[in-house]
C-alpha cells in the first residue's frame, strides 16, 4: 500500500500545528515546573520531522528557541521510536524526545568518618 508523503504508516495524516503545540506545551511546563534552568538540550528526532512535516527546516529547534531562547541544542535524527501503547509494544514514527540538562543546586553532602 503506498503511504502519502504526509501520512504516518498507518495512512494517518499528520497534524504539524497539533505537533507544535503539544511540544510548546511540554517544554513551558518542564520550564515552569523546575527551579533549575536547562542548561543544554538533547534532541532525537524521527528523519520525517523537520521540513518534511513542519514546512521549514528546524521545526523542533524552533520551537525550543521560543521557550528557551539560548538553549544549546545537539541532537541526532532516528528513524522511529518504540514504545508501549496500551501495554503492547509499537514502532512509532514522526516522533521527538527532548533531553533538558540541569545543574543540580543542592550542595555536596559531606561524608563524615569517625
Amino acid at each position: 500500500r503506498a503511504i502519502q508523503a504526509d501520512a504516518d504508516a498507518d495512512g494517518r495524516r499528520r497534524r504539524p500545528r497539533s505537533d507544535t503545540t503539544q511540544a510548546l506545551q511540554l517544554l513551558e511546563a518542564s520550564k515552569e515546573r523546575n527551579t533549575s534552568r536547562a542548561v543544554f538540550g538533547l534532541l532525537m528526532a524521527c528523519l520525517g520531522r523537520g521540513s518534511g512535516l513542519y514546512g521549514v527546516p528546524n521545526g523542533d529547534v524552533a520551537i525550543a528557541r521560543d521557550v528557551i531562547s539560548d538553549l544549546p541544542i545537539a541532537g541526532v535524527f532516528c528513524n522511529g521510536e518504540i514504545g508501549p501503547v496500551g501495554g503492547s509494544t509499537h514502532l512509532h514514527g514522526y516522533t521527538a524526545c527532548w533531553g533538558l540538562l540541569r545543574h543540580d543546586p543542592s550542595p555536596p553532602q559531606s561524608s563524615s568518618r569517625a
